[in-house]
């Protein structure tokens, strides 16, 4: 998948493109606005989000972030988050 043409499919929400090793799990995500992942912790994998285009707010361990685009957010293994596009 072309991370450029990834950004523009209206109208689909959650994983669009994904592929795992034993190590990693990659994963390309859309939401529209108000859409998201609900709180949840991930025990596995560390987790690094990149914003293609858009913006939300991730709440990390009870602590807001702004997403914007371009903006690289890293989150550990074991925290809590949630994720919701604006």
């Amino acid at each position: 998948m072309n991370l450029i043409d990834a950004t523009g499919l209206a109208g689909t929400n959650g994983a669009i493109w994904g592929t795992e090793t034993e190590d990693l799990d990659a994963t390309i995500v859309r939401w529209e606005p108000n859409l998201g992942v609900a709180e949840h912790t991930n025990d596995e994998v560390d987790v690094v989000m990149t914003i293609l285009c858009g913006g939300g707010l991730a709440i990390v361990n009870s602590e807001p972030h702004a997403l914007v685009t371009g903006q690289i957010l890293v989150i550990p293994k074991g925290i809590s988050r949630e994720i919701k596009a604006n």
